[in-house]
């Protein structure tokens, strides 16, 4: 790897990217465990023609797994999810304290230990249904197990 290349808590997000684009794929999905809670999280690529904030390298949206009505979509680089610290907190049950940049630097090197690197094309043998009730978007992921 590159020296010059910092690596982000999130850096594995740079290579779940790469990796989707080099497979065609423009959406996928993980769980995310956080506080003994359970989060899909979809992980979306950049449209041709849409908006991409500067550093950002693709969007993510939190839904709980509990609680499908529940979902959080922001976007994100190697470093951080741009969301501002009071959302974050009330979404993902932080609680306020003195110590917050300490927790937010436990909280994204947990879920940068749970970002994939590849696409699993080995999820499960069902599809994965969700609304998306940030996006007012249904989803159906294919979840099937690729043999080969």
């Amino acid at each position: 790897m590159d020296k010059n290349i910092s690596i982000g808590p999130l850096h594995n997000l740079r290579l779940i990217r790469a990796d989707m684009i080099s497979k065609g794929w423009v959406i996928d999905a993980f769980i995310f465990i956080y506080k003994r809670i359970r989060y899909i999280v979809l992980i979306k690529l950049y449209e041709e023609d849409e908006y991409k904030p500067p550093y950002s390298l693709l969007k993510l949206e939190f839904i709980r797994a509990d609680k499908f009505d529940r979902s959080l979509e922001v976007t994100a680089n190697i470093w951080r999810i741009n969301v501002d610290a009071k959302t974050l907190r009330e979404f993902f049950g932080i609680e306020f304290g003195e110590n917050l940049g300490d927790i937010f630097s436990q909280f994204y090197s947990v879920l940068g230990k749970q970002i994939p690197t590849q696409v699993n094309k080995c999820k499960q043998s069902s599809k994965l249904h969700i609304f998306s009730p940030q996006s007012a978007q249904f989803y159906v992921i294919d979840l099937r197990c690729s043999r080969r």
